[in-house]
């Protein structure tokens, strides 16, 4: 049986756009680019006419009002415009994926949340890691065991001071492994640094579980690890190699076995939208778009993750909500 066709509309055709998103949407059954919009003429020209796109704009809000498209990508730069857009697709009736994130500040968040809920439109949050197969293979090797701690270290070379409310990529994945609600923050800036902070911070969630985070915005490169350890179980993910390790106390006796472990590599021939969960993301919003069911970093999901990277950052330097 063939699926219905879903309009989908793109607005920001840069990089994660051209790379991610397009790729993976173009092969989900059923699925149509109808739209597209950027303020670069070049880049919205050469895009549209290499996938036969018609629907061509240069202003976001003349898309809404005119698109027919069910649902849009929001994929725009700089990021503070990622709420005034998302409010003017939700209310022209349109679903929306929004790249992370939803917002610069918690008001602007908390409104989209409240918008999609009276609209009963879907907003979804991009927080591609949740969707990427080796992360979500270090979860399910928790099924039946007790989490104790989780330890997030996120280097970049980006030396932006916000990276942790711009990118809250390493608080959201924290929540998903974890999955309890914050009952404490504890942070500080190494150094004293107000330019380019280095953010630790020590998290303690309502199951007992320690979240560990280690955020470094001068570093040499981008690197993102991850440790969980619990049950007996201690489980090591390189998610800029795709590498994951692992290591079960019930293997042997724990006083005299060595270390035994074992390693998974995400797939040599596994497209770039595939190995960073790309693809299980637009699919899965494409799904809810279909079924009206309520999406896995759903609005109010995404809000929380965003709350708590407030919660962190303020900490370590004042941040205003307005």
């Amino acid at each position: 049986m063939t699926a219905r066709i879903t309009r989908v509309g793109i607005i920001g055709l840069g990089r994660i756009a051209e790379s991610a998103h397009i790729p993976a949407l173009l092969a989900i059954e059923g699925v149509q680019i109808t739209a597209v919009c950027d303020i670069d003429h070049k880049a919205l020209t050469t895009l549209a006419g290499r996938y036969g796109i018609s629907e061509r704009y240069v202003d976001a809000a003349e898309m809404a009002a005119a698109s027919t498209c069910d649902c849009v990508f929001v994929l725009t730069r700089p990021h503070d415009a990622h709420a005034s857009i998302s409010r003017m697709m939700l209310r022209h009736g349109k679903d929306v994926l929004c790249e992370k994130p939803m917002a610069t500040n918690l008001d602007d968040a908390r409104q989209l949340v409240d918008l999609a809920k009276e609209t009963s439109r879907i907003l979804m949050i991009g927080f591609n890691r949740r969707f990427m197969p080796l992360v979500r293979q270090a979860k399910s090797l928790f099924t039946g065991r007790r989490l104790e701690v989780c330890k997030i270290s996120h280097t970049a070379s980006s030396r932006r001071t916000n990276t942790l409310l711009d990118n809250p990529h390493a608080i959201d994945l924290m929540r998903y492994f974890i999955d309890s609600p914050p009952r404490a923050v504890h942070a500080g800036k190494p150094g004293g640094n107000t330019v380019n902070p280095s953010v630790t911070a020590l998290i303690e969630f309502e199951s007992g579980a320690a979240g560990v985070l280690i955020l470094n915005n001068d570093a040499g490169g981008v690197s993102e690890q991850v440790e969980l350890h619990g049950g007996g179980l201690s489980v090591f993910l390189n998610i800029t190699d795709h590498v994951l390790r692992y290591s079960d106390r019930t293997w042997g006796d724990e006083r005299s076995a060595p270390a035994q472990w074992s390693e998974y590599r995400g797939a040599k021939q596994a497209r770039f939208e595939e190995l960073h969960g790309f693809s299980d993301l637009d699919r899965h919003f494409v799904d809810c778009v279909r079924s009206r069911r309520p999406p896995a970093a759903g609005a109010a999901d995404a809000y929380r993750s965003h709350e708590l990277a407030h919660r962190v950052y303020s900490e370590v330097c004042p941040v205003s909500t307005g």
